[in-house]
C-alpha cells in the first residue's frame, strides 16, 4: 500500500513538476535557445520561480520513487533519492547570468554550485536506472529501463564532453535539453508502472498457492 501510494504520488510530482518546468523554459527560452536550460532559472528572469517550483516538484516525485523502490531496489532507491537533494539544491541556488561555466568562461562560486548540484543529480538518476534496467526482477520495468538507459547513457556522455571541449553551444543546450527530457519521462514511467504492478511481480517472488481446503483431496 505505501509503495502504491508513493508511486502515484511520485507520478503526480514529476508530471506536474515536468509541465511547469518545461512551459517555463519554452516561455522564457523559445525552442531554438543556444544556451544552458538553467538560464531560465536565473534571478531576475520573469519564469524563474515556474522554472524553480517544477524542479522542486519533480525533486520530490524522485524522492517519492526512491521510498516506492526501497524495498525491492535499494540502491536505486538511494540513487534517486540524491537526484531528488542534489536537484533541490540546484533549485535553491541559482547561476549567474549566462550560468558561466569552466574552462572558457569564468563562473561565480553559485555558478560552480548550481552546475555541480545539477550534473550530480541527473548522474544519480541515470545510475538509478542503470541499477533497475540490470537488476529488476520485473521484466516490463527491466526491459523499459533497458531502453531508456540505451538514450541516456550516450546523451549524458555527450553532455559531458560537449560541455568540456565545446562549451557554451548549440550542441551543449540541445544535449543537455534532451537528457533531462530522457530522465525525467523515465522517471515518470517507472512511477506510473509502479503504481499498477502487483507487489510480488516487483519483488520477483512468487505468490505463495492457495492452501488446500480442509478436508478437500490433496493432489
Amino acid at each position: 500500500m505505501v509503495t502504491r501510494l508513493a508511486a502515484a504520488l511520485a507520478a503526480l510530482g514529476i508530471a506536474a513538476g515536468a509541465i511547469v518546468f518545461w512551459l517555463s523554459v519554452v516561455a522564457s527560452q523559445g525552442w531554438s535557445y543556444v544556451g544552458y536550460i538553467s538560464e531560465a532559472g536565473v534571478s531576475g528572469s520573469s519564469h524563474a520561480f515556474g522554472y524553480r517550483v517544477g524542479i522542486v516538484l519533480i525533486s520530490g516525485g524522485l524522492l517519492l520513487l526512491g521510498l516506492a523502490l526501497r524495498h525491492t531496489l535499494p540502491l536505486s532507491a538511494a540513487l534517486l533519492a540524491l537526484g531528488g537533494l542534489f536537484s533541490s539544491m540546484a533549485s535553491a541556488v541559482n547561476c549567474s547570468a549566462g550560468c558561466p561555466l569552466p574552462p572558457y568562461e569564468v563562473p561565480t562560486f553559485t555558478d560552480l554550485v548550481h552546475a555541480g548540484a545539477s550534473i550530480a543529480a541527473v548522474a544519480a538518476c541515470v545510475a538509478a536506472m542503470a541499477v533497475v534496467a540490470m537488476s529488476a526482477s520485473n521484466g516490463v520495468l527491466r526491459s523499459l529501463s533497458r531502453a531508456w538507459l540505451v538514450a541516456a547513457l550516450p546523451l549524458f556522455l555527450l553532455a559531458a564532453g560537449s560541455l568540456l571541449l565545446v562549451g557554451r553551444s548549440r550542441l551543449t543546450g540541445d544535449t543537455e535539453r534532451l537528457l533531462l527530457a530522457v530522465v525525467i519521462a523515465w522517471a515518470l514511467v517507472v512511477a506510473v508502472l509502479l503504481t499498477r504492478a502487483a507487489k510480488p511481480s516487483l519483488s520477483g517472488s512468487n505468490p505463495s498457492p492457495p492452501s488446500a481446503e480442509r478436508g478437500g483431496p490433496l493432489r
